[in-house]
C-alpha cells in the first residue's frame, strides 16, 4: 500500500472518529443535571431510612445530635460553598448546604464506595469524547504533512513539509496551551483550598483540646499553600511548558538540536517534584505523629485531674467532657472527610482533562507514525511526555494536601484522648 492510500484511509479513519465523538453544539453549552426536576428523585431521604442506597449509622442520642448542631454553627464553612456545587453527585443526597453534609457526615451517613465510582465513571465518560475528538482534530494535522510527498520538485517539496509540519505544530500548541492551562487553575485551585480550610481545621482542632496539633497544622498548611505548592505553580509547571515549546519545535528544527535541552528541563522537574513531595512527606508523618501523642496525654491528664481531684461532681464533670469531646471528634471526622470529597471532586476534572489530553497525543503519534513519517511522530510522543508531566504537577499538588488531610483525621481519635 503506498503512503497515499495510506494517509487517505487515517484520513477517514479520523473524520469517523471525530463525527462519532464530537459532542453536538447544545451538550457543549449546557452543563449536565444532576438531579432530575421530579420532586420524587430530588427530595432527600429520611436522615436514617432503611433505603441500602444511603446507609448510615444507628442515630445518634438527641443530646449528642443537639451538640453536634451547636459546635456545627462555630465553624465557619462558607468557603467551601464553592466547591459544593460539584461535590453533589459524590455525596449521593441532594443537600441544601455545607452544614447539613457536614452533619450527616458526623452522625455516620455517606455515600457507598460504589456511588462514588459511578459518578467518577460518568465524569470520565464526560471528559473522554472531547478528548477523543482532540485526538481526531491531530490525526487529520498530521496527515497534512503526506501532501508534500507527491511534489516532484525536491526545493518545493522541502518548503511545503515544513510548512504543512509548522500548521501540525500549531495544532498541537493549541491543545497543549489548554492542557497547561488547565494545570495551572488547577494547582491554583488547590492552593486556594488549602487556605480556606485552615480555618476550619484550626477551629476543631482547638475544640477537641489539640493545642499541639493546632501549632502543627497551621505552619504546616501555610508552608504547602506558600511554598510547597507555590514552588510547583512558579517553577515545576512553567519548566514542563519550556519543555512542550521545545519539543514542539525540536521537529521542524531537525537532527535534534533541542532535544537534550528538552531532556535536561524534563529531567529537572522530576527531581523537583520528588524533592519537594519527599521533604513535606517525612514533615507531615513525623511531626503529625508526634503532635497526636501530645495531645493526647495532655488530655487524658485533664480528665483524671477533673475526674480525681474535684469533690462528689468530678466524675459527672468528667463524663460532661467526654461527651463533648465526643461530639467535637464526631464533628472533626465528618469535616475531614467533607473536606477529601471536596477536594477530589473539584479536582477530578482537571486531572481527567489532563490525563486524556496526554493519552489523546499518545494516539494521534501511534496513528500518524505509519503514514506521516518520524517527525509528527516525535512532535505528538514530546508533547504526550509533556502533558504527562503537567498531570504529575498537578497530582502531586492534590496528593500532598490530600496527605495533610488524612494525618488530620489519623491523628483526631489519640488528640482527643479517646484511645
Amino acid at each position: 500500500m503506498t503512503r497515499a492510500k495510506t494517509a487517505a484511509l487515517f484520513a477517514a479513519l479520523a473524520l469517523a472518529l471525530l463525527a462519532a465523538f464530537a459532542p453536538p453544539a447544545a451538550a457543549q453549552t449546557a452543563p449536565p443535571a444532576p438531579y432530575s426536576e421530579d420532586p420524587a428523585q430530588t427530595a432527600p431521604p429520611a436522615p436514617y431510612s432503611n433505603d441500602p442506597a444511603y446507609p448510615s449509622a444507628e442515630p445518634l442520642a438527641p443530646e449528642l445530635s443537639d451538640e453536634l448542631s451547636r459546635q456545627t454553627e462555630l465553624l465557619d464553612l462558607s468557603p467551601w460553598e464553592r466547591y459544593f456545587a460539584d461535590a453533589k453527585a459524590f455525596l449521593g443526597r441532594s443537600f441544601q448546604s455545607v452544614d447539613e453534609a457536614l452533619v450527616s457526615l458526623a452522625e455516620g451517613g455517606g455515600e457507598e464506595p460504589g456511588g462514588i465510582l459511578s459518578a467518577a465513571a460518568a465524569a470520565a465518560v464526560r471528559e473522554l469524547r472531547p478528548a477523543l475528538a482532540s485526538c481526531a482534530v491531530l490525526v487529520l494535522a498530521g496527515l497534512l504533512t503526506t501532501m508534500a510527498s507527491g511534489v516532484p520538485d525536491e526545493g518545493i517539496k522541502g518548503t511545503l513539509t515544513l510548512a504543512l509540519l509548522a500548521v501540525c505544530a500549531g495544532a498541537a500548541l493549541e491543545r497543549f496551551i489548554s492542557l497547561a492551562h488547565t494545570a495551572f487553575e488547577a494547582v491554583s485551585m488547590t492552593s486556594d483550598f488549602a487556605e480556606s480550610t485552615l480555618p476550619v481545621v484550626s477551629t476543631l482542632l482547638t475544640l477537641t483540646g489539640a493545642d499541639a496539633a493546632q501549632g502543627l497544622f497551621h505552619p504546616l498548611m501555610s508552608f504547602l499553600s506558600g511554598t510547597v505548592i507555590a514552588v510547583i505553580s512558579r517553577a515545576a509547571l512553567p519548566l514542563s511548558c519550556a519543555c512542550g515549546m521545545l519539543r514542539a519545535a525540536d521537529p521542524i528544527a531537525g537532527e535534534g538540536r533541542l532535544a537534550g535541552l528538552s531532556r535536561l528541563i524534563s529531567r529537572a522537574v522530576k527531581w523537583l517534584l520528588g524533592l519537594v513531595s519527599a521533604v513535606y512527606f517525612a514533615v507531615t508523618q513525623v511531626r503529625g505523629l508526634n503532635a497526636a501523642a501530645r495531645d493526647g496525654v495532655a488530655v487524658r491528664t485533664a480528665r483524671y485531674a477533673i475526674d480525681r481531684l474535684v469533690p462528689v461532681v468530678g466524675s459527672m464533670v468528667s463524663g460532661t467532657v467526654d461527651g463533648v469531646m465526643a461530639c467535637s471528634l464526631l464533628i472533626r471526622n465528618g469535616a475531614g472527610t467533607l473536606a477529601l470529597i471536596l477536594l477530589f471532586s473539584a479536582a477530578l476534572k482537571p486531572l481527567m482533562v489532563l490525563g486524556f489530553g496526554a493519552l489523546s497525543f499518545r494516539a494521534a503519534a501511534a496513528l500518524c507514525r505509519p503514514a506521516c513519517g518520524p517527525r509528527v511522530y516525535a512532535l505528538y510522543s514530546g508533547l504526550a511526555d509533556t502533558a504527562s508531566e503537567l498531570f504529575a504537577c498537578t497530582a502531586a499538588a492534590v496528593l500532598l494536601l490530600t496527605l495533610t488531610l488524612c494525618v488530620f483525621l489519623a491523628s483526631g481519635g489519640a488528640a482527643a484522648g479517646l484511645w
